[in-house]
């Protein structure tokens, strides 16, 4: 039987949207492979590290600009084209857009 975080593990990493999932503690958890594309790091280069870091390192222009403009647009969407650095130094537009997880109880888990 497979174990439902298998499940949706598998299930995200076959996502054609890039997506990165951050825990409670700021650390990247999950890099599905479509982010591995858009950005030329591999999942394993970037689990486990401090989301903000690795971020600002892929945003042109700072992380915090989107941040801030994301967080103040009104639009359900919350998101904007951004532009990030690929790992071979090419700028790729990108739409990004950010999402709180919450649990049942509506407990923020990521």
């Amino acid at each position: 039987m497979v174990d439902r975080t298998e499940l949706l593990e598998s299930t995200l990493d076959a996502l054609s949207e890039g997506l990165v999932l951050i825990d409670q503690e700021g650390r990247i958890a999950l890099w599905n492979r479509a982010a591995e594309t858009i950005t030329g790091y591999s999942a394993a280069e970037t689990v486990g590290r401090r989301a903000p870091e690795m971020l600002e390192a892929l945003v042109v222009g700072g992380l915090q600009q989107w941040i801030h403009q994301t967080n103040t647009q009104l639009s359900t969407q919350r998101g904007m084209v951004v532009q990030i650095r690929h790992k071979l130094n090419q700028g790729v537009p990108v739409f990004a857009r950010t999402l709180v997880l919450r649990d049942a109880m509506d407990e923020r888990i990521g």
